[in-house]
């Protein structure tokens, strides 16, 4: 007896070691793709960065500032004309080198602004359409049970689109923000907790029994689908206002 408790102890004991092993990999492995997910988005924004004019101009300007700074030293005990209007020329084009960085930073943020906006109107229309639909319930004829079935599963499909949209937008390069994240911390809609909400909707609209169900038990199986979207919804409208007024901020911006 005392043997077989020692080695069921260790086989405890083992599962135990395997567990905490297996949530270090997962914490490492989660660390490892976060790091990377940071460095991939700041990658992003710094490869847009130099592909505006600014940018370019900037560098060009950099590298001509600093050879006349070199020239300028070189010359100050030779010929202090030539070194002094070489400082003077030093001076200007580190002028324009703060206005380039200046405006190409106005650039890349009213860039960032106009994407979102088009993006979130974007989703904004998907999710009038799904209220529309959704309210479509109430002249549904309920006497034609295939025309029943095929709205119920329209409708459902249409909630499950707004999902596939913010999953998908995260491989849309032109974007210069993690659609996901931005869903979850601005908007308040956490994608994979509505879509096991909208995958068990759609289960019962599988098993529903079209002939004897009534309109408000149609509305029932959709209220909390309907809740969730009509609020994503106020919360787009919202935020649409804010970076609009953002925007034109941005644009207002002398430089």
């Amino acid at each position: 007896k005392d043997t077989s408790g020692r080695r069921l102890l260790q086989v405890e004991m083992q599962v135990v070691a395997v567990h905490i092993v297996i949530r270090r990999n997962e914490r490492k492995r989660m660390k490892k793709w976060k790091i990377k997910r940071f460095f991939k988005s700041i990658w992003r924004y710094v490869s847009f960065a130099f592909q505006l004019p600014h940018f370019i101009t900037m560098i060009v300007l950099l590298s001509a500032s600093i050879i006349c700074l070199l020239i300028s030293l070189n010359t100050a005990n030779e010929n202090e004309t030539v070194s002094s209007i070489l400082s003077n020329v030093f001076a200007g084009l580190i002028t324009g080198i703060a206005i380039c960085l200046i405006s190409g930073l106005r650039g890349v943020t009213s860039y960032r602004i106009k994407g979102k906006i088009e993006w979130l109107e974007n989703l904004h229309n998907e999710c009038i359409d799904f209220m529309k639909m959704h309210r479509g319930l109430l002249l549904l004829d309920l006497s034609n049970s295939d025309k029943v079935y095929e709205k119920t599963y329209d409708l459902i499909c249409k909630a499950s689109g707004i999902n596939t949209t913010i999953s998908q937008s995260q491989f849309n390069k032109k974007l210069c923000f993690n659609a996901i994240i931005f869903c979850k911390k601005k908007l308040n809609y956490d994608c994979e907790q509505t879509n096991n909400l909208y995958a068990e909707v759609r289960d019962k609209i599988i098993d529903l029994d079209v002939n004897t169900i009534t309109k408000k038990e149609l509305l029932k199986t959709f209220s909390e689908v309907d809740t969730i979207i009509s609020k994503l919804n106020g919360v787009i409208v919202n935020k649409l206002d804010a970076l609009k007024t953002q925007q034109n901020m941005v644009n207002r911006f002398f430089i």
